[in-house]
């Protein structure tokens, strides 16, 4: 992601609306660019001191500090996401699978059924019916 990316990105960001491989590319982004995460790092600052106003209680926190936990956890979140959404694919795939294999020898079994059943009958009367003749 390049640095104008990211500045379109930042109130996405804030308002946590990014999807998970946007967020992934924007955290990366910032864990590279210094210039852009003292950015982003204000904008959570400024927005974070409004909504305190906002409040009856004013709470004195380090925002820098908030801002890094914040991101470490997000980033977080993201590879957990990733990871099971891997193997829900996988799941998913095996499941598929499983079920065209299912078929397939259900076919089979029918297959032979119906062989010995009706054809293997049909060519039994055919026969005794010649014998008959």
């Amino acid at each position: 992601m390049e640095c104008f990316e990211v500045d379109t990105k930042i109130i996405s960001y804030l308002e946590h609306s990014l999807c998970d491989q946007e967020l992934e590319e924007f955290l990366e982004h910032l864990h590279g660019c210094e210039e852009c995460r003292q950015e982003v790092e204000m904008y959570f600052t400024l927005i974070e001191g409004l909504n305190q106003m906002d409040e009856e209680e004013i709470q004195f926190f380090n925002f820098p500090a908030e801002f890094q936990k914040q991101n470490e956890e997000q980033y977080q979140d993201v590879v957990t996401r990733k990871k099971y959404r891997k193997w829900t694919d996988i799941s998913v795939l095996l499941f598929v699978i499983l079920m065209v294999l299912l078929g397939l020898f259900y076919g089979i079994i029918h297959r032979y059924d119906y062989y010995t059943h009706y054809v293997a009958q049909e060519d039994c009367d055919y026969e005794r019916q010649i014998s008959i003749d």
